[in-house]
C-alpha cells in the first residue's frame, strides 16, 4: 500500500470518528484509532479472528475508559463507504459492551450485540442498514 492510499484511507476513518464518537457516547473515552497497511499490521492478542479479511480489531480497557482500534487498511480500501460507516459503528460497541464480556474465547454473543446495537444507532441517524 502507497502512502497516498494509506492517507486517503486513514482520512475515511478520520472522518468517522467526527461524525460518530459523540452520538455513540464515546467523547469522555480515550479512543485511539491505529493504523496497519495490511493484516501484518494487526495485533495478534486480541480474541478476534487473524485471518486476511480483518478489517479492525479493538482493544479495550474499559475499568479506565481506554479503548484502541486497530484497522487493517489494506481491507478498508476495499470497503464502500456504507459497509465502513456500519463496521465502524460495530467495532465502537465493542467499546461500549466490552466490560459486559466474560472469559469467553467465543465472542459470537458479543458479535451479534454489537451488529444489533450498530444498526440501531445507524436508524437513528436515517440510514437503513440491511438487515
Amino acid at each position: 500500500m502507497n502512502d497516498e492510499t494509506f492517507e486517503a484511507q486513514r482520512a475515511r476513518i478520520q472522518a468517522l470518528i467526527e461524525q460518530w464518537h459523540a452520538p455513540l457516547g464515546l467523547k469522555w473515552w480515550t479512543v485511539t484509532h491505529a493504523y496497519g497497511r495490511s493484516i501484518e499490521d494487526m495485533p495478534v492478542d486480541s480474541p478476534q479472528g487473524t485471518g486476511s479479511d480483518v478489517l479492525a480489531k479493538c482493544q479495550v480497557d474499559w475499568e479506565y475508559l481506554r479503548a484502541r482500534v486497530t484497522w487493517n487498511l489494506q481491507n478498508v480500501a476495499d470497503c464502500d463507504d456504507e459497509y465502513l460507516e456500519k463496521a465502524f459503528v460495530h467495532e465502537c460497541m465493542h467499546i461500549i459492551v466490552n466490560e459486559m464480556r466474560f472469559h469467553d474465547e467465543d465472542l459470537k454473543h458479543e458479535e451479534r450485540v454489537c451488529t444489533v446495537l450498530a444498526n440501531a444507532f445507524l436508524w437513528t441517524r436515517g440510514e437503513t442498514p440491511d438487515a
